[in-house]
C-alpha cells in the first residue's frame, strides 16, 4: 500500500508536468503491485512469504549480473563476504520454501501449479486479465519497440505529425484514470 501510494504521487507529478506517456509507465508499475495484492490477498500468508524470500534470489542474480559486468562498466565488484551472505540468505529462504526460485514469478508457481509462472498467469489468477491491453501499451513507452510518434498520450489531439520532445497538455485522461481504479483495488485487497 505504501509503495502504491508512492507510485499514485509520481503519476500525478508527471500529469502535472505533462507527461502523460511517462504517468502511463508508472502506472504500469502500480498494476503489477496490484496484481500482486491480490494474488496475496487470495492465498495467503503461504503466497506472502514465498513472495518476501524471493527478495533474496533476486538479489543473488542481480548480484551475479553487477560482478560479471563490474569491470567493463567501472563498477566495483560486490566482495565475497557480501555473496556469501546473500548466499547464505538464499540457501535459508531455499530451505524454507522447500527450492529454489529461478525467476521473477517463480514464488507464485505452487499456488498456480506451474514451474515457471508469468505476469499474466497472476493477472489471469485474479481476475485482472481484462487489463492487459492496457498493461501492454503501457509497455510500449517503457520498452524501445518502434511506436509510432502520433501514437504517444501526449499527441493525441495534435493537428499535424510532431516529434513530441516535451510537455504536453494531451492524453492526461486515462493514466490518472486508470491510477484511480488501480488505488482502489490495491487499497480494498
Amino acid at each position: 500500500q505504501p509503495r502504491a501510494l508512492l507510485i499514485a504521487n509520481e503519476v500525478l507529478c508527471l500529469l502535472e508536468a505533462g507527461y502523460a506517456d511517462g504517468a502511463l509507465t508508472r502506472w504500469r508499475s502500480l498494476h503489477e503491485l496490484v496484481v500482486v495484492a491480490m494474488f496475496l490477498s487470495q492465498y495467503g500468508d503461504g503466497a506472502a512469504r514465498s513472495y518476501q524470500l524471493s527478495m533474496w534470489f533476486a538479489n543473488m542474480r542481480a548480484a551475479n549480473q553487477h560482478n560479471k559486468h563490474a569491470k567493463r562498466a567501472g563498477l566495483t565488484l560486490i566482495n565475497s563476504e557480501e555473496i556469501g551472505q546473500i548466499q547464505q540468505a538464499c540457501q535459508i529462504a531455499e530451505n524454507e520454501l522447500g527450492r529454489r526460485l529461478q525467476s521473477d514469478w517463480d514464488w507464485a508457481g505452487p499456488f498456480l501449479g506451474k514451474d515457471r509462472p508469468t505476469f499474466a498467469d497472476l493477472e489471469k489468477e485474479v481476475e485482472l486479465d481484462h487489463w492487459r491491453p492496457r498493461y501492454k501499451w503501457a509497455c510500449q513507452h517503457t520498452h524501445a519497440g518502434f511506436v509510432r510518434p502520433d501514437r504517444l498520450l501526449g499527441m493525441s489531439e495534435a493537428r499535424s505529425p510532431l516529434f513530441l520532445v516535451g510537455a504536453s497538455n494531451s492524453g492526461l485522461t486515462d493514466p490518472i484514470q486508470m491510477t484511480a481504479i488501480s488505488l482502489l483495488q490495491i487499497t480494498t485487497n
